[in-house]
């Protein structure tokens, strides 16, 4: 009883050993001069790397979002991605190779101040907003990786988190459902990715979560100083864990030897 037991706890100590290991979805916005990755081309953090980014263009979603999002697999997900900012700006000269692609575009920030409800006003962008996602997301949480690198420049940097999202740019009231990071961009991406922590804020990627219960999500700045771009985003399901699987193949083992 005991070891059966010990296997019960294991399980589900494992993030509910989901269809698909992992699931991720990459949101590359390509910024002013069409810095795309290209299908075949892996690009990310050493954590989170993924092919088939989905290259977003512009400054703006459009009123209805954006549909025909793919997985990492290469399969559609069915979710519809909301953005928008004051323009889309690139820094220019970092060379070839597509994580310089991923970290060249962006969404840019204005210099304005946070205010109101209405998503639309300069002063509460960029935002990227996400509906629909799969009730498994929910269900087994997911973790949200933003990119956030505008160049060498000191005055880049911001406050990003996540907040619920109803689906109204116009008037949005949502609660935040993360934690509220800091990051600040001292340094021209020169292929490196460094994460930006609670106790570190200089880098380039920071990462929000685990979220659970939420199959919609938007993601809000706010600027310290100057400009808080948004690069890319990905939306990240959890792997198993791995001591949680070693532990049900050792129970398992142990049990299959007392018979």
């Amino acid at each position: 009883m005991k070891l059966r037991a010990l296997i019960l706890t294991a399980a589900l100590a494992t993030p509910a050993l989901c269809p698909a290991a992992v699931s991720v979805i990459g949101l590359n916005f390509a910024g002013r001069n069409s810095h795309t990755v290209a299908p075949g081309e892996a690009a990310g953090a050493p954590e989170f790397r993924q092919e088939n980014w989905n290259n977003l263009t512009g400054d703006f979603g459009g009123a209805g979002g954006t549909g025909g999002i793919v997985e990492q697999t290469g399969a559609g997900i069915g979710i519809t991605v909301f953005y928008d900012a004051p323009n889309a700006w690139s820094t220019e000269g970092l060379g070839a190779g597509a994580d310089r692609e991923l970290m060249a575009g962006y969404l840019d920030s204005n210099n304005g101040a946070n205010g109101g409800t209405n998503l639309g006003s300069f002063g509460n962008q960029p935002y990227v907003a996400v509906t629909g996602l799969p009730a498994s997301y929910a269900e087994m949480g997911y973790k949200i990786v933003v990119y956030s690198d505008g160049g060498g420049n000191a005055n880049r940097g911001g406050l990003i988190w996540a907040e619920t999202f109803g689906g109204d740019v116009t008037n949005h009231t949502g609660t935040t459902i993360s934690d509220v990071l800091e990051i600040r961009d001292n340094a021209t991406f020169s292929g490196t990715y460094t994460e930006a922590t609670s106790g570190s804020t200089s880098g380039n990627y920071l990462v929000l979560g685990p979220i659970y219960g939420e199959t919609s999500f938007v993601i809000r700045t706010q600027e310290l100083n100057f400009r808080i771009p948004i690069n890319a985003i990905q939306i990240v399901t959890p792997e198993p864990s791995r001591a949680a699987l070693l532990l049900i193949g050792v129970a398992a083992l142990a049990l299959r030897r007392r018979r």
